[in-house]
């Protein structure tokens, strides 16, 4: 995902995709706003340690594919 300037974006859907990998996302980082991303299913949900990388790299996030953090 390429960075982007939208500060006002909370919430992002990005499910049914190819991410696959953790590395992908770093340009969500640009979105000082986002609290909600659902990657369901997409790959990267499958790896160990998904949840605790995301919410490490966007700590703004309060919800994750739909659950709350």
């Amino acid at each position: 995902v390429a960075p982007v300037k939208l500060p006002y974006l909370r919430s992002l859907s990005l499910k049914n995709n190819r991410i696959e990998k953790i590395d992908q996302l770093v340009g969500l980082k640009s979105l000082p706003g986002l609290q909600s991303l659902d990657l369901s299913n997409c790959p990267v949900t499958q790896s160990p340690s998904y949840r605790a990388n995301v919410l490490s790299l966007l700590p703004s996030l309060t919800a994750l594919d739909g659950v709350e953090v």
